[in-house]
Order: structure tokens, then C-alpha cells, then sequence
């Protein structure tokens, strides 16, 4: 399947209105921007808005708001599982048991039930926790920087330390997935490692569309899902009968959509009538 990525984030958007990463140990953070690949669906990361590289070229007043305003980290949420059309959860079981030391070991187990002859995909995070921009502070003076223009900037992160993603492949698949606490990581003899557990995961199905991975030290090392908003373009308030007020403040950066048309089940673009078509040759051109 040539465009396995492209049609994963494309089903995960429209299930959640987030991006989803192909591959979730690739590191992407707060304030990274770029552009995305409009064949892998990828972000393509040109730098980020807390790097001392970045602000070096802003007026120092912006330099210093960057400095004084780093990312907002949230609190550890309950595991997040992202399904999209046609899949049905057959069992779901999270069940706490005491370990070691008191330490709370977490087990969770999931069923899901695919469909045949359309793909669709699964997205599971363990623990997630949420990293944001600061909101009302940074995005209108970032507004007029020129080194974001035409950019995507991600403003949001979801971070996990085990994720499971998965791809279906038109055959009506019925996935098993459980994620088995191990013991409590030993720093020193009789001593743990802050409570950390680690964990692994267990599953019934080998496929080259399934990707999990757990951090052996709980550490959050996977980021599934992002944020990523532009530049709110003009166009929208030209195209209707009544003046709208000028944005302002975080709403002067807008979310950015698909930058494909609709994808067939193997994700591939779909031309549903010549307009599109039409457009697309003219941007090729």
C-alpha cells in the first residue's frame, strides 16, 4: 500500500480533528512548525518558535515573551483510543491491581472488531498527557513573523508512554491488544524508580500496518497526536455577504485542514468532479 501513512492520518483527522503521526517515537513538540507532506501526510519539521536559533531574529521583547512563556504540560489523563468509521470496541477492561510496594499496576485490554472491504484504523494511548502553547499569549505576536509564514505550527501535543496504532487491511480483522503491567523499575536494591511501572504489549495480530511500543523507564517518549494551526486566511470573510470583524488574538491562526482531496481506500486522491481536477492541474503547473 504506497499511501498507508496518508490514509491513516486522513482517517484519524476525521474521526478526532487532530493529527496523527505515523511514527509516534519521531519526536514532535510544542512549537515545532513546518509543512506537511501532502503524499505521507507527514509533518516535515522546519524548526521551532523556543529555539534560541528562532528567536535570535525576533525584536527582543518577542525573544523574551517566547522565554517567559514556555509550553503548559497538563495532567496524566485516563488512556485515550481513537476508532474511526466501521470499527466496533468489543470488550474494554481497565483494571487496576496493587503490586509490588504498593504500586499500582495498570492493566487494559481492548477488542476491536474491523470492517471488510474499507479500511479503517485504530489509535490507543496509555496515560496520555496533554502539552499546549499558552493560550491568549504568544499567537498574535507571532502573527506577523516572517519565518512562520506559510507555515504549520503545532500548539498542542498528546504524549503517551505506550501507544498501539493500527491499519486495517479490508478483511474484517478482529484485533486483541492488552497491556501487560511488568514489575516496578529497580533503581537499587529495595528501590524503585519514583513508582514507575513498566509495561509491554500483547497481541494477536503480526501486521505490517500495527505499530506499539511501550518506554521501558515510563518515560513519555511517543506523541500519536498534534495540534497544528496557520495563518487564518482573509479569504473566508471576502467570500461572504456581510463584513466580519477582523480576527485577533489566538484566533488570528486558524486549524489546518487535509491538504488532499478525499482518498480511496488504498489512499489515493480522488477527483469527484473536474473543478478539482481542474485545480489540481492548474497547481502543478
Amino acid at each position: 500500500m504506497k499511501c498507508s501513512s496518508r490514509k491513516f492520518v486522513d482517517l484519524v483527522f476525521k474521526a478526532s480533528s487532530k493529527w496523527a503521526n505515523w511514527d509516534p517515537p519521531y519526536p514532535i513538540e510544542c512549537g515545532h512548525f513546518g509543512i506537511i507532506n501532502p503524499e505521507t501526510g507527514q509533518l516535515e519539521i522546519y524548526g521551532n518558535i523556543y529555539d534560541e536559533s528562532f528567536k535570535k531574529d525576533l525584536r527582543p521583547d518577542l525573544a523574551r515573551m517566547l522565554s517567559e512563556n514556555p509550553p503548559i504540560k497538563g495532567e496524566v489523563e485516563n488512556d485515550f483510543i481513537i476508532t474511526t468509521a466501521g470499527v466496533s470496541i468489543k470488550g474494554l477492561d481497565v483494571s487496576p491491581e496493587v503490586g509490588i510496594a504498593g504500586v499500582l499496576n495498570i492493566s487494559l485490554a481492548l477488542q476491536l472488531q474491523f470492517p471488510e472491504n474499507k479500511r479503517a484504523a485504530s489509535l490507543t494511548m496509555h496515560k496520555p498527557r496533554q502539552t499546549f502553547i499558552p493560550p491568549n499569549t504568544l499567537l498574535e505576536p507571532l502573527f506577523k513573523v516572517e519565518q512562520l509564514k506559510g507555515k504549520c505550527l503545532v500548539t498542542r501535543t498528546l504524549c503517551c508512554p505506550a501507544y498501539s496504532l493500527f491499519l486495517s487491511n479490508k478483511s474484517g480483522e478482529e484485533l486483541s491488544l492488552a497491556l501487560v503491567a511488568d514489575s516496578p523499575l529497580t533503581v537499587a536494591p529495595g528501590v524503585t524508580a519514583g513508582g514507575k511501572v513498566s509495561t509491554t504489549w500483547k497481541t494477536n495480530i503480526q501486521a505490517e500496518y500495527h505499530r506499539n511500543a511501550s518506554s521501558k523507564t515510563g518515560n513519555y517518549s511517543f506523541t500519536p497526536l498534534f495540534d497544528l494551526r496557520r495563518k487564518a486566511s482573509s479569504w473566508n470573510r471576502i467570500l461572504r455577504d456581510s463584513p466580519a470583524p477582523e480576527p485577533a488574538g489566538d484566533d488570528l491562526w486558524t486549524d489546518v485542514q487535509l491538504p488532499w482531496s478525499s482518498l480511496d481506500e488504498d489512499g489515493e486522491e480522488v477527483f469527484h468532479d473536474e473543478v478539482c481536477a481542474s485545480i489540481r492541474s492548474h497547481d502543478i503547473d
